[in-house]
């Protein structure tokens, strides 16, 4: 739903910027403005949709003063700009969708639809996030990789 919201803002400002026949001078710090509440937004309803989630099946071990693990997720930015943060948001991520977290010995397991809307949530935000920083590496494959690339 938020990614609806961004791109409806997205096209306000395009259809605002051609009405207004505004200068570059002029334009260029309503777009900046516009792209960091754009960016706010993003975090603040990605937040939003997942806090439920969150609070029922990971904060008694990850968050209200817990830390087990090392992770409190309480205290956890939905930046995923960060790379620090990224990382985090990406073994969470793994974590909950492979079964891991929360532990078999909770009675309360999320089920299968709150997984699906778990993942669903957080996954293109991570994968956009990750297209954003990957950058390609050019480099010439050893004998090893040809030939097991020839295999494949």
């Amino acid at each position: 739903m938020f990614w609806i919201n961004q791109i409806k803002l997205s096209f306000v400002l395009l259809l605002d910027w051609k009405l207004l026949d505004m200068n570059l001078n002029e334009s260029v710090p309503k777009i900046f403005i516009a792209f960091f509440f754009c960016v706010s937004v993003t975090f603040a309803e990605l937040k939003r949709e997942l806090l439920p989630f969150l609070e029922l099946h990971c904060y008694d071990c990850h968050g209200d003063g817990a830390k087990k693990g090392g992770l409190a997720m309480d205290q956890l930015s939905f930046d995923l700009e960060d790379p620090a943060t990224f990382v985090t948001w990406e073994r969470i991520y793994d974590r909950a969708t492979s079964g891991e977290m929360p532990p078999k010995k909770i009675v309360e397991r999320p089920t299968a639809s709150e997984l699906a809307f778990f993942s669903s949530h957080l996954e293109v935000p991570l994968v956009d996030a990750h297209l954003k920083d990957k950058g390609t590496v050019l480099r010439r494959l050893n004998r090893q990789e040809y030939e097991n690339t020839l295999n494949d």
